[in-house]
């Protein structure tokens, strides 16, 4: 789950293509590595989409996550051509996915943004907890769909994500491997949900 690309160890044992195995979250595909997904650059794009559409805003402060991550590239880029399209003007810092880091970037730039979009729900609630604690109103939106959403506060979109159908896919997805078949990326499903 979630490979990072300076886990030189992981890396260098699944293009050994000794194991059979599946990777999620990832971009492995070869004759004995399968990777399962969501579109992610989509996911983000459209979620972000939502909150810009509804909300009539041109400045978005983007807190995306670990820079070693291909969800963070895959994400970066769903945001990037979303503003490219909108003509959105974008303040973009990393939050390494920590709750406590989107929080300290949000006191830092959330008087200036419109909106907060985050590449996760943890983020999205340290970004709130930064508006409320500032008494300032800004739209937000996370990505993920975890259950910890409904404790933030209503009004955040997210992209809810199927954990449990996901892994069930990549278990699957090995048991193919297992028995001869080649490697292939698949595309998991997911909704955007707002709470």
């Amino acid at each position: 789950y979630g490979v990072a690309e300076d886990d030189l160890v992981l890396q260098e044992l699944i293009a050994s293509e000794t194991f059979k195995c599946v990777v999620v979250d990832e971009e492995h595909v070869s004759e004995n590595t399968s990777s399962v997904t969501i579109n992610q650059e989509k996911a983000q794009y459209e979620v972000a989409k939502v909150l810009v559409e509804e909300n009539k805003v041109k400045k978005v402060l983007y807190i995306s996550g670990d820079e070693n991550s291909y969800v963070t590239r895959t994400r970066l880029a769903g945001m990037k051509k979303l503003a490219g399209e909108k003509n959105l003007e974008l303040i973009w810092e990393n939050g390494n996915f920590s709750e406590k880091k989107a929080k300290e970037i949000a006191f830092k730039h959330g008087k200036d943004a419109e909106a907060i979009v985050c590449a996760s729900d943890l983020m999205a609630v340290g970004a709130k907890a930064a508006m409320k604690e500032m008494q300032i109103e800004r739209p937000i939106c996370g990505f993920d769909g975890i259950s910890l959403m409904g404790y933030a506060g209503h009004g955040i979109y997210t992209v809810r994500q199927n954990f449990s159908e996901i892994s069930a896919m990549a278990m699957g997805e090995l048991q193919r491997l297992m028995t001869g078949g080649s490697g292939k990326m698949i595309e998991a499903e997911y909704s955007l949900i707002q709470n």
